[in-house]
């Protein structure tokens, strides 16, 4: 089921506009009066509010949303490198296992596939396929510095990494080849990127900025600090989906109703479609609407 506060705020914001995707970052210390914890970003002012405390010591060095499941995973590092689950809404973590591998610092998946790779931030440099069910990790290829961060695919499954200090480049995950295309590389520690649903990538510094980055040139632009010093480590674009896709197959069907006539008599928060905290019939004729309106 398509559940979850950001499906809810964005029905209640327009039924006929496609939603847009919560931009989320993990900071493992804290600062200035803030808690370590996960925050929204909205990129186009700057402005990050807390989301959610996490618990715990973990770094978690890289984040990414699996395709289909919309699940949250992420990995602990340094040392012997675990993945886990986040619930961004929560803050609440779920260990997955261990992958064996000394720092995985970096996580995404091909969004076709839904392969899950990670690359070691230290040399050699090795990229792994991860089995997200038990964190197993199967070994690719061997790849280089311009690859030990920021690992991540774009929308039609070009591999993308960069190197410590910056500086975008391709990489080929089957050869761990990579391809410099350019950019600053000069930051502290470039630590994790991700594409929002726009196309539009996105990476953290472990100063504590966030830049848009055009994955064409390398080039960087600054559009948030978190003030809270060094700490800023994952980051991870967290697509809203599409309301009307209440079982989350991908597809509107028949079982969408079925999916949300079963929310509404549990009374389910994602069944208020209308948004007004009451589920009445109104909800009905709200989500007949948003499927009517379809997915983008």
């Amino acid at each position: 089921m398509r559940s979850r506060l950001a499906l809810i705020s964005c029905i209640a914001m327009s039924l006929s506009a496609a939603c847009a995707d919560d931009l989320i970052y993990f900071e493992e210390n804290g600062g200035g009066g803030l808690p370590r914890g996960l925050y929204t970003l909205d990129p186009n002012t700057g402005t990050a509010v807390l989301r959610a405390t996490v618990g715990g010591t973990e770094r978690f060095f890289s984040m990414a949303q699996q395709p289909g499941t919309g699940t949250v995973f992420a990995v602990s590092v340094p040392g012997n490198t675990g993945l886990w689950t986040i619930d961004v809404d929560t803050g609440a973590t779920t260990f997955v296992g261990s992958t064996g591998i000394e720092t995985l610092g970096d996580i995404t998946f091909h969004p076709t596939t839904g392969q899950m790779l990670a690359i070691e931030r230290n040399g050699p440099y090795r990229i792994y396929e991860i089995n997200p069910a038990t964190a197993s990790a199967t070994l690719l290829s061997t790849s280089n510095a311009n690859a030990r961060c920021g690992l991540q695919f774009d929308a039609v499954g070009t591999l993308f990494g960069f190197g410590i200090n910056g500086g975008i480049s391709q990489v080929d995950a089957t050869t761990g080849n990579t391809t410099f295309i350019g950019g600053p590389t000069n930051l502290l520690v470039l630590e994790d990127a991700t594409f929002d649903s726009s196309g539009t990538m996105f990476v953290t510094d472990f100063d504590g900025d966030v830049f848009r980055a055009d994955p064409a040139t390398g080039q960087l632009t600054l559009v948030h600090n978190t003030g809270m010093g060094t700490g800023l480590c994952g980051i991870v674009a967290v697509s809203d989906g599409c309301y009307a896709d209440c079982d989350g197959s991908g597809t509107l069907n028949v079982f969408d109703y079925i999916c949300f006539g079963n929310a509404y008599s549990t009374n389910d928060p994602y069944a208020d479609c209308d948004g007004n905290g009451v589920l009445n019939v109104f909800d009905y004729i709200c989500f007949g609407n948003a499927y009517a309106v379809g997915c983008p």
